[in-house]
């Protein structure tokens, strides 16, 4: 059967098959983005007469086909078909790509409770990695009174607080290499990535420039008040801390999988 329905933008009648319903397409005469309704009709010869749209349906399959060979796609901005990443213009809906809305289209940008509670789940963790080391420190200190050496706890502690650090940091820094993830981040679900390329941001932008060299501008300058100005930037519109700004960051849930 035929569905018969008219172009919302210019008002021309069209026509496709009804097991096109659903279907985007282009209306032939304005170029408007359409959706085909589930609107048939009895009988195609009552119809006046129509733009038919089977041609320009079968055009989009062949290219969505095309967009399918490859190995990554992402969805259109403005009307959410697949298409390749290298796109600039559309083949759907004819919208030129901007690169801000293709970084967008990677997914959803993360959200600035998830990155506090990855803040503290990594605070967390350094605490944990030394606390068994602080713990035997304390214990020998308080038995090394009135002792001219230092007593042998408390030299095991010192040890065992350095290499539950050095522990901790080469956690993290495998976990930013392999995966642009923070320990916080990993559980949290979130991923640093490069801002224009939308790929993992690696260990320069994801630990150098992010921590060493933001950390280096808090200390010479006044660190609480980087620190502020550093945390509220994460509420303008991409989320974008200010360390992101300097290393080219930023920051997107990720899926289960």
């Amino acid at each position: 059967m035929t569905i018969r329905f008219d172009c919302q933008f210019c008002g021309k009648t069209l026509k496709a098959d009804d097991t096109k319903a659903g279907k985007k397409v282009k209306c032939p005469s304005c170029e408007g983005l359409l959706s085909i309704p589930d609107l048939p009709v009895s009988a195609e010869a009552a119809l006046p007469e129509t733009e038919d749209l089977d041609d320009d349906i079968a055009e989009e399959g062949t290219k969505s086909a095309e967009v399918a060979k490859g190995k990554r796609t992402i969805p259109c901005p403005m009307c959410d078909e697949p298409i390749s990443p290298r796109e600039t213009t559309c083949p759907y809906c004819g919208e030129e790509i901007k690169a801000k809305q293709k970084r967008r289209s990677r997914g959803p940008i993360a959200d600035p409770m998830k990155r506090f509670m990855g803040f503290l789940v990594d605070t967390l963790a350094g605490v944990l990695f030394v606390a068994p080391g602080i713990g035997i420190i304390l214990a020998g200190a308080a038995t090394a009174q009135d002792q001219p050496e230092p007593p042998m706890l408390l030299i095991v502690g010192i040890l065992l607080t350095g290499l539950g650090g050095v522990a901790g940091f080469v956690i993290q820094l495998y976990l930013l290499i392999n995966s642009s993830q923070s320990i916080g981040k990993y559980f949290m679900k979130i991923q640093i990535l490069d801002y224009e390329t939308n790929k993992p941001a690696g260990l320069v932008k994801s630990f150098l420039l992010r921590s060493i060299v933001s950390g280096l501008i808090g200390q010479f300058t006044c660190a609480p008040l980087y620190f502020l100005v550093d945390s509220l930037f994460v509420f303008n519109d991409e989320r974008r801390c200010l360390h992101d700004q300097i290393a080219g960051t930023y920051v997107v849930e990720i899926s289960e999988s």
